[in-house]
């Protein structure tokens, strides 16, 4: 072997150490998760009771399972972003955190579990001692009492175990991008959700099961038409079958005897998952390149905004900068149609996968700022990554990242308008087209009916006037008789 190979090899070997050593740096991330597991959307009755007979503690709730769900996936952020990475101190900081959650219950449920997996009992505030008079509310003593003490002998924790309880902030109607991942609160897109239920890609998914699930007669005996062919038909019976699927209720059990599936659970999970893959956005309603950027623009508009503010911070050597206008982990708690809309959105710009939004599902993009071992920073060494469910789809530099989508993305008030002024013209359209169908209509059977009067009061003419005439040559010829005789 010659010494110039045995120097090159000699250089690799060294190379290889000093960068093992140098580690690239986290500086921000940002994660929507979807809730976890819930109760039916659909078809419970007024004691919220499904069609199976289990009974669900209301509609729509996240259960015990999707608790722990979302609580586990905050554990997982601990290990990632507390112990690995130390991108957030082990003791809650308001100004390194950003926590907001759509206006329903299962996810701000999800958000709060997930927070208490983040920041378990152990980890919240504690008082000083010699403040614990102070920390009494002015209300009788005596209620307390036994609770005080409590909390004194346990090292005078604020709450029971160290529990911390950290802020979720709502995004209301008007705010953010959660808010537009249902036709509730954009109407603009019950326009995509019924084109997708005519869809050649359903409808022949909805015939092929409804080929399948043949003995659906003796789950709904009481229904005269029972046909998975029916969009709505089908997503109550999916959803619900999923749903009891993952609370572990007897009744799922009951309903694959009752199928003669017994032996065939994962097929028939399968087949609501696909079934609820094809009602989600991204997969089954329309991803339709307008239609994505309207739904995800405030949110990433939000995320290049925090990312720009912290590149710049570290570019003026302020990398230690934290505060409410910079935290350095953003969360957002939404449904499985945020999840969808922003898969599809990754898709479309940087060709990353569009996977199923099933619960808990849980989506990151991380920020890096790479060690070259220089010194020096510019904005050309940050880059950024993207995971879904911890599984590694992309890496782009950041410079990049934001040149392929910013010139892309709406601003509330064109969002706005996409979601209400162009339904309010479809919807004043489709009124006044009925009008004008009645209108038409209505003028056309008036025109008959004027037409018709008008034959009529011609014929009746005519007939009169034949009548006239002829009684006319009577008279005459009876008056030349007459005339003739004389």
């Amino acid at each position: 072997m010659s010494i110039k190979n045995i120097v090159f090899i000699i250089s690799i070997f060294y190379i290889n150490i000093f960068c093992q050593d140098v580690k690239d740096e986290l500086r921000w991330t940002f994660e929507l998760i979807n809730h976890g597991a819930r109760s039916p959307h659909k078809g419970l009755d007024s004691d919220f009771k499904d069609f199976s007979g289990h009974v669900w503690i209301g509609q729509n709730e996240l259960t015990g399972v999707g608790l722990r769900q979302s609580f586990l996936i905050g554990y997982r952020d601990k290990l990632r972003y507390i112990d690995e990475k130390g991108l957030i101190s082990k003791e809650y900081d308001p100004r390194e955190m950003l926590v907001y959650a759509s206006e329903n219950n299962r996810t701000l449920m999800s958000a709060n579990s997930l927070l208490h997996g983040l920041y378990p009992p152990g980890t919240g505030p504690t008082i000083d001692p010699d403040l614990v008079d102070r920390a009494v509310p002015p209300v009788d003593s005596s209620l307390y009492k036994e609770e005080k003490e409590r909390l004194d002998n346990c090292n005078h924790t604020a709450l029971p175990d160290r529990m911390n309880l950290i802020p979720v902030h709502i995004n209301f109607a008007h705010e953010y991008f959660t808010q537009y991942e249902t036709s509730k609160k954009c109407g603009y897109l019950k326009k995509y959700e019924d084109e997708n239920k005519k869809r050649d890609e359903v409808v022949d998914f909805l015939k092929e099961m409804n080929n399948k699930y043949k003995n659906l007669k003796k789950i709904f005996p009481d229904q005269t038409d029972v046909s998975l062919n029916d969009y709505e038909f089908a997503y109550t019976f999916f959803d619900t079958l999923y749903c009891l699927y993952n609370d572990g209720a007897d009744e799922f059990d009951d309903i694959l005897t009752k199928l003669d599936m017994k032996d065939k659970e994962e097929e028939v999970i399968k087949d609501c998952k696909d079934f609820l893959f094809f009602n989600t956005v991204g997969k089954g309603i329309d991803n339709d390149k307008e239609f994505i950027n309207y739904l995800v623009s405030p949110l990433f508009n939000k995320i290049i905004s925090f990312i720009d503010l912290r590149i710049q911070k570290d570019l003026e050597g302020n990398k230690e900068y934290r505060g409410y206008d910079l935290p350095y982990y953003y969360i957002i708690s939404g449904v499985a149609n945020s999840c969808g809309a922003f898969m599809s959105f990754m898709n479309k710009y940087f060709n990353t996968s569009i996977n199923m939004p099933d619960f808990a599902t849980n989506l990151h993009l991380e920020l890096y700022l790479e060690n070259k071992g220089t010194g020096k920073i510019s904005e050309s060494d940050y880059r950024i990554e993207y995971y879904y469910n911890d599984d590694f789809l992309l890496s782009i530099p950041y410079i990049e990242f934001k040149k392929a989508i910013q010139n892309d993305l709406y601003n509330k008030t064109e969002i706005i308008e996409f979601c209400s002024k162009k339904v309010e013209k479809d919807e004043d359209n489709g009124d006044e087209n009925w009008y004008i169908i009645g209108v038409i209509v209505g003028s056309v059977i008036i025109a008959i009916l004027l037409i018709l009067v008008i034959i009529c009061l011609r014929l009746r003419l005519k007939k009169g006037d034949e009548t006239d005439l002829e009684d006319e040559n009577q008279a005459l010829v009876r008056d030349t008789r007459i005339t003739e005789n004389n």
